[in-house]
């Protein structure tokens, strides 16, 4: 809430010191064309840049592979449904409200992670102005607060949330890897941190030699589809066939609250998420 309740409240004036930068920058450069062209108002709406938010959108809210860890501790499980949907409807509204603003307010300057655009930020007129390399000198301590804390809480969000991603994804794969006989080793404290290595170890080196935020959320996004949509519906249908094989029923406590509960809408996501796999790539090598 409080870096939500920073950016939109001080993106106007964060776009303006901005502004400032830039005519400083104009007025040090013989391009000054291309400078007036950064703080252009964005369009509020560009087919061409589908491809790159489809991607972000999925890798915006997809956490429900995190569902059973999360929710294992939890004695009362019936009241996690309402979390989870206020959750979801909660980062629905904060993303589109943030996403709005901080477009209107800094246009074409927005950098690909927003908070970056805090780096300089000195409030407006208070005291402030820039040296001759065009670094802001002269800030007031809470401008200063306020811009190490929008542009680093990301990173320590990130910090904090990636042991939780890795200790999920390295428990699915072990489970995974052991199949019907994972009850016999799961307590094995060994085999279980050797599997969550193996799930936080190799982003952590390739996020050494890929540093574009851009780049990550184009591929993570893209990644994204299949574990929304197409992994979800092949467990549906084989479940499902599985369930008619052994003769048990194929309705559960779930299906009663799924309108979609069919092969056919099944079917339909599992080819929508290889589509917009093949559609996220394809115009990303294009566009680049």
């Amino acid at each position: 809430f409080v870096m939500v309740g920073l950016m939109v409240s001080t993106s106007s004036l964060c776009a303006s010191d901005g502004v400032a930068n830039l005519s400083f920058a104009q007025s040090n450069t013989d391009d000054g064309a291309e400078a007036m062209a950064m703080v252009e108002p964005a369009p509020w709406f560009n087919p061409r840049g589908l491809h790159k938010l489809f991607p972000i959108l999925v890798f915006a809210v997809i956490f429900h592979h995190s569902i059973p860890g999360l929710s294992h501790p939890v004695a009362d499980k019936t009241k996690l449904s309402p979390i989870f949907r206020s959750t979801t409807a909660f980062c629905g509204l904060a993303y589109s409200f943030i996403g709005i603003v901080l477009g209107n307010a800094f246009g074409k300057n927005i950098d690909q992670s927003s908070n970056l655009n805090w780096r300089n930020f000195h409030a407006g007129e208070y005291g402030t102005e820039l040296d001759e390399d065009g670094s802001v000198v002269g800030v007031v301590w809470w401008a200063k607060a306020i811009s190490f804390f929008v542009v680093c809480f990301p990173a320590l969000d990130v910090v904090s949330a990636f042991p939780l991603n890795a200790i999920t994804l390295g428990n699915n794969i072990f489970e995974a890897m052991y199949g019907n006989k994972f009850h016999e080793v799961e307590n094995n404290r060994w085999l279980k941190t050797q599997f969550r290595l193996l799930a936080s170890i190799p982003p952590i080196i390739l996020a050494i030699f890929v540093r574009e935020l851009g780049t990550i959320t184009d591929y993570a996004g893209t990644t994204g589809f299949v574990i929304t949509f197409t992994f979800p519906a092949l467990l549906y249908i084989n479940s499902k066939r599985m369930a008619k094989e052994k003769h048990f029923s194929t309705s559960t406590y779930y299906t009663a609250a799924m309108i979609s509960s069919t092969n056919t809408v099944a079917y339909g996501l599992f080819w929508f998420g290889l589509a917009m796999v093949v559609f996220v790539l394809v115009s990303t090598a294009l566009g680049d």
